[in-house]
């Protein structure tokens, strides 16, 4: 955002420069629709979304084309919600760290460098302790076992872009759901570590001077 939208947006108290310079307000969604009516994209791509609260402007390491498309998909149901989460860690490597439990590296790739302030790290090491601890629910005996098929995030139906212009490079290609080996490895671990990174959604969290 910049130029006369921007300043009709920080006239309003919808954008501040910096991250944190005042607190989540109570009234995030009148405050999300006064957005939207100044800059549709931009007060999207500002908020954070659904279970994992993937922040909007990536939309593409969710697996959507448009920070729209991924609004739409999180008001449908939480599967979907669940699936964009997953696609976000997977894209940012962030898997590995799970795996590995490197609760401060992944809590610094999901959340940023200032993690510590919400010891979200901490907090993620008692959470798998405590889910350690709990028997899972046993299969019946006469199911035969098979991994969780990958969700699929539906995609709306929009032209085709036109080609690159010459010289110029087109766009990579867009992250998809996860193969099913790996929705079925990280899918229940993220569930139970979701709740940990529930916010507010913050409307222009940031705005360059």
């Amino acid at each position: 955002m910049a130029g006369a939208a921007r300043a009709k947006a920080v006239a309003a108290g919808l954008a501040y420069a910096k991250w944190g310079e005042k607190p989540y307000p109570s009234d995030s969604y009148p405050r999300l629709k006064a957005a939207c009516a100044i800059d549709e994209t931009a007060a999207l791509r500002s908020a954070s979304w659904g279970l994992g609260q993937v922040l909007g402007e990536n939309f593409r390491a969710a697996g959507f084309p448009t920070v729209q498309a991924m609004v739409e998909a999180m008001m449908e149901d939480e599967a979907l919600q669940l699936a964009a989460a997953v696609n976000f860690i997977a894209a940012n490597r962030l898997d590995g760290k799970l795996r590995a439990h490197d609760w401060a590296g992944f809590a610094k790739g999901y959340n940023g460098a200032s993690y510590g302030k919400n010891a979200y790290d901490i907090r993620l090491a008692a959470a798998f302790r405590k889910w350690s601890g709990i028997r899972d629910t046993p299969w019946p005996p006469t199911a035969p076992v098979q991994p969780p098929a990958p969700v699929p995030i539906p995609q709306p139906n929009i032209p085709a872009p036109s080609g690159p212009k010459p010289g110029e490079a087109g766009p990579g290609p867009l992250p998809g759901p996860l193969p099913g080996s790996w929705a079925a490895v990280l899918a229940p671990l993220v569930a139970a570590i979701l709740s940990l990174f529930r916010k507010v959604p913050s409307l222009f969290g940031k705005v360059k001077p």
